[in-house]
C-alpha cells in the first residue's frame, strides 16, 4: 500500500503487518496524488511543489522529476499501456509525459480553470477529467481528443470522482454533497447532501450496491445503492 502526505513523503506499507517498510522523500511540498503503473512497476507523484515524480515500484528508485505545471499538481495518471503519464492541476491544461524519456509530448486543453482529478473509463480507451470550471470531460487515448462534455448539477468543485466497475454509475464529490449519475445515459440520479466540507474520496463496491466515501470529519461513511 503506498500513501501520500501533507508532511512531503510517500510511505510504502505492508498491509498484512502495517508496517512501514520505506519512505520516498524529495518532494518539497504535500503530496497531493498518486498513481501505479498496470505491472505495478512505476510509482508517479503528484505534489504542490509544481512536479510529478516517477519512481521504480520495487525499489524506490527516484526516476524522472517532470517539471511543467504552473503551480500545485494534484493528479496523475497511467495510460493503459504504462507509455504516457498524466498531470493535472492548478492551470488549465492535462499534461501527457512520455514514461521511456521523461520529455512532456502533449499538452490538452478544454478546461477554463484548474483540473482537480483525473480517472480511468471502464472501458479503458478513454479516461475522464474534473475541472473547478464546473465541467466533466471525457478524453480518448487513442488521439488525446477532448470526445464529450458533461456539466455537473449546481455549483463548487468536484474534488474527487469514482466510476462502478461495470461502468453503470459515477458518483462527484464536491462540498456538502455526492451526485450519483449513471454513466450510460450521462444522467443525473440523486445528489446526497452531507455535513462534511471537505469531500475527498469516493469509492464503489465490486458489485455496486455500495458507495464508500471518506471526508474531511475523518469519518467513512457507505451508502447502499437502492
Amino acid at each position: 500500500m503506498w500513501t501520500a502526505s501533507t508532511d512531503k513523503t510517500i510511505r510504502i506499507w505492508d498491509f498484512r503487518s502495517n508496517n512501514e517498510i520505506q519512505v520516498l522523500s524529495g518532494h518539497k511540498k504535500t503530496v497531493a496524488g498518486l498513481a501505479l503503473s498496470g505491472d505495478e512497476s512505476l510509482l508517479a507523484s503528484a505534489s504542490y511543489d509544481a512536479t510529478v515524480k516517477v519512481w521504480q515500484g520495487s525499489s524506490g528508485e527516484l526516476l524522472w522529476t517532470l517539471r511543467g505545471h504552473p503551480k500545485n499538481v494534484t493528479s496523475v495518471l497511467f495510460s493503459p499501456d504504462d507509455k504516457q503519464l498524466l498531470s493535472s492541476g492548478l492551470g488549465d491544461q492535462i499534461l501527457v509525459w512520455s514514461v521511456v524519456t521523461g520529455e512532456n509530448i502533449s499538452r490538452l486543453s478544454g478546461h477554463s480553470t484548474a483540473v482537480g482529478v483525473l480517472k480511468h473509463m471502464p472501458d479503458g480507451r478513454h479516461f475522464i477529467s474534473a475541472g473547478f470550471d464546473q465541467s466533466i470531460r471525457i478524453w480518448s487515448f487513442d488521439n488525446w481528443r477532448d470526445v464529450e462534455r458533461i456539466e455537473m448539477c449546481g455549483g463548487g468543485v468536484c474534488n474527487t470522482i469514482a466510476i462502478s466497475k461495470d461502468g453503470e454509475f459515477m458518483a462527484f464529490g464536491k462540498a456538502y454533497e455526492v451526485q450519483l449519475w449513471s454513466l450510460p445515459e450521462r444522467r443525473w440520479i440523486q445528489t446526497v447532501k452531507v455535513k462534511p466540507k471537505g469531500v475527498y474520496s469516493l469509492a464503489f463496491s465490486e458489485d455496486a450496491k455500495w458507495l464508500a466515501m471518506g471526508s474531511a470529519d475523518k469519518k467513512i461513511s457507505i451508502w447502499e445503492l437502492v
